[in-house]
């Protein structure tokens, strides 16, 4: 199968080909993706099978490990990567894209491939092919846990039954504070929440993936589809939700914060609560809240968390293939010559 480099000159072809693709998100879009100024990344995008009509395309950046290995990387840049597949390729396709991804980074003189697979929920059907093919061919995977409430046929009462008993009365609790809820619009909310996020990640000796331009730029690029949800009380914001809508079935949640003085007002959850509400009705099938926990467990902190609101688990996985000097592609040279 032929793999070549994308050029802008394919953008159109390439957004269409997202938009009606078995797994494809916002993440794997050049109008997210172009968000990072020039030279941050080592851009290696690729278009595998015929140009006018391709069978996969995978957005991916050049990056060199702490051992000094060339590897080709996706996600760069983004939540989310990967392969984004033609629906309904089946095994032979699937594994032929596979194979001709792994041929290109030798062809390369690449080390190695890191890619990440979108999770089962944003896949337009359920499918597991591209995770047998990758395995075929000698991929290894890392699991991880993330969470995501199932919002079909959630109505106002079903959203509150939803969450598990023990939790309810927190809920509850919220709904009475006096909270109001808003979406950050303009640059100044946009900056208040950001000042609350920067308290939370301080308390964990961490930053925020985002700066305040970045977050700014992105709203502006995508509209609608990025919204932060806040609480206020008093006039203030209190906490926010940071969501995109990575498909029209599914929303991410890319931060949850609150101020560490307001946490008796428990705003979080309030938010939380309404945006169920509002998502079912916008027509989303899931909220994704994103990743919780790697194997082996050590920390259930927001796993629980996760879970008392309603969420259920929903594996992602991160597959590593390394080239070993003197056997690079020996697996499929083998099953070429068998064929």
């Amino acid at each position: 199968m032929e793999v070549t480099r994308y050029s802008p000159r394919q953008l159109d072809q390439w957004s269409q080909f997202i938009s009606t693709s078995a797994n494809g998100t916002i993440f794997h879009q050049h109008e997210f993706l172009d968000y990072h100024p020039e030279g941050r990344f080592q851009w290696h995008h690729l278009v595998l099978g015929n140009l006018g009509s391709p069978e996969a395309v995978v957005p991916a950046a050049i990056r060199t490990d702490n051992d000094g290995r060339k590897l080709l990387c996706t996600p760069a840049g983004a939540t989310l990567g990967g392969p984004v597949l033609k629906p309904r390729l089946g095994l032979v396709h699937t594994m032929d894209i596979v194979r001709s991804l792994v041929t290109y980074a030798l062809e390369q003189q690449l080390d190695g491939i890191v890619l990440s697979t979108v999770p089962s929920i944003y896949w337009c059907q359920p499918d597991d092919t591209l995770t047998f093919a990758l395995r075929d061919v000698g991929f290894r995977d890392t699991q991880q846990l993330g969470h995501y409430i199932d919002l079909q046929g959630l109505s106002w009462p079903d959203v509150i039954e939803s969450i598990p008993g023990k939790r309810r009365y927190s809920f509850r609790k919220a709904l009475k504070q006096g909270l109001e809820l808003k979406v950050a619009k303009s640059e100044l909310e946009i900056s208040d929440f950001y000042e609350i996020l920067l308290l939370n990640k301080a308390a964990h000796g961490a930053k925020p993936v985002h700066s305040l331009a970045e977050i700014v730029d992105l709203q502006q690029r995508m509209g609608e589809r990025l919204r932060i949800f806040t609480a206020h009380k008093d006039g203030r914001i209190v906490a926010g939700v940071y969501c995109i809508s990575a498909t029209t079935q599914v929303c991410y949640t890319q931060y949850i914060v609150d101020n560490p003085q307001d946490r008796a007002y428990d705003a979080t959850r309030f938010i939380l609560f309404q945006m169920l509400t509002v998502l079912r009705e916008d027509g989303f099938r899931y909220l994704d809240l994103g990743p919780s926990v790697l194997l082996p467990v050590k920390n259930t902190h927001l796993a629980l968390f996760k879970e008392s609101l309603g969420a259920v688990g929903c594996k992602r996985y991160e597959w590593m293939l390394a080239f070993s000097p003197g056997n690079e592609g020996q697996h499929i040279k083998k099953e070429e010559e068998e064929n």
